[in-house]
C-alpha cells in the first residue's frame, strides 16, 4: 500500500518527488552527528511573537515537507509535550496558505517496521493541509511508543526516509517528498546520534543537503545543549553534539529538550518552514 495523506482522502503518485522536507527528529532515551560547535541559546532562537499573525498577504509561502524524527526510547514526557504543543506549528503552516506535509519517523533503525518508514495507521503515512483536524492526525502518527532502540540513529533513519533506498521505503513513503518543496528536519532526542557507518554528520549534511529536487533542506535539533546536556523534572538529556553540529551546518537551529513548553519553539520552526516573518 502506498503512503497517503491522513484524513484527507488525497492520493499521490507512486513516483516520489524530491522535496524540500521539514524533518523533525524527535529522539528520547531516559537512560541515557561535524561541523560547528554552536548551540543557540534560548534567547537566540525563541520567537517572542508567537500567536501574532503578522504574515504579509503579499508574500508567497514556501511549501514545506516537515519530517519529525523521534527517539522513541522511554522518553514519554518529551513526546507528549511535543504532541501538546504541535498546534502552534500546524497553525503557522495552515494560516500561511502553504501546501504542507508533516510526517513522523523514529530514530530506531533496528526495527524493520521503523528504520526510516513513516509512522501512522496503515495507508495514512502523513498529515497534509487538507486534514480536517491536523492536531489529532499528528497525535496519531506521533504515537510511536517508548520501546524503541536505546541507541537512536536519527540521522541514518532520516537519510533512509528521504532517499528511500529500498522498494519497501519507496512504497511506504510515497508522496511525502515533493519536487520544489522546502524540507525541514526536526530532531527531538535526549541523547546524541548513534548512527553506525554512513551517514556520519558530515555525510548527512552533504548528501541530504543536496537532496534532488528540494529547494532547500534544513535540520533543527531539539536535544541536550552542548557541552553538558540538561536536566528537568521529567528527564535528563545528554548533549546532542552531532545533531547540534548538523543543525548549524544545514542552516537550522538548536533548542533545549528540557524546555518546559515547546509551543514557542514550534511556532518558530513553523515560521522558518514557510519562510515568512
Amino acid at each position: 500500500m502506498t503512503g497517503s495523506a491522513w484524513l484527507t482522502g488525497a492520493t499521490f503518485s507512486s513516483a516520489v518527488r524530491a522535496a524540500s522536507l521539514a524533518l523533525v527528529v524527535v529522539g528520547a532515551a531516559s537512560c541515557s552527528r561535524a561541523l560547528t560547535d554552536r548551540v543557540a541559546s534560548d534567547s537566540d532562537v525563541m520567537d517572542t511573537d508567537a500567536g501574532v499573525d503578522d504574515t504579509d498577504p503579499g508574500l508567497t509561502p514556501a511549501d514545506p515537507d516537515v519530517l519529525f524524527v523521534i527517539h522513541n526510547a522511554a522518553m514519554v514526557e518529551a513526546r507528549l509535550k511535543l504532541i501538546a504543543a504541535v498546534p502552534s506549528l500546524l497553525a503557522k503552516l495552515q494560516d500561511s496558505g502553504a501546501d504542507w506535509h508533516v510526517g513522523v519517523i523514529t530514530a530506531d533503525v533496528d526495527d524493520s517496521t521503523q528504520n526510516g518508514t513513516l509512522q501512522g495507521p496503515s495507508g495514512h503515512a502523513f498529515v497534509d493541509a487538507s486534514a480536517s483536524d491536523p492536531s489529532a492526525a499528528f497525535a496519531e502518527i506521533a504515537d510511536v511508543g517508548d520501546a524503541g532502540s536505546l541507541t537512536g540513529a536519527g540521522l541514518r533513519a532520516a537519510s533512509r526516509a528521504l532517499l528511500m533506498p529500498t522498494p519497501q521505503l519507496q512504497q511506504a513513503n510515497a508522496g511525502f517528498v515533493r519536487t520544489g518543496d522546502r524540507v525541514v528536519i526536526v530532531v527531538l532526542s535526549d541523547d546524541d546520534d548513534a548512527s553506525r557507518g554512513s551517514p556520519s554528520g558530515q555525510d548527512f549534511a552533504r548528501d541530504i543537503g543536496a537532496l534532488p529536487g528540494a529547494s532547500s533542506v534544513t535540520l533543527t535539533a531539539i536535544v541536550g545543549p552542548d557541552p553538558d546536556g540538561c536536566e528537568s523534572a521529567e528527564l535528563r538529556a545528554l548533549a546532542g553534539t552531532t545533531y547540534n553540529r548538523v543543525a548549524a551546518a544545514m542552516g537550522g537551529r538548536s533548542y533545549s529538550i528540557c524546555d518546559d513548553d515547546y509551543a514557542t519553539l514550534l511556532d518558530a520552526i513553523g515560521r522558518d518552514a514557510v519562510q515568512l516573518p
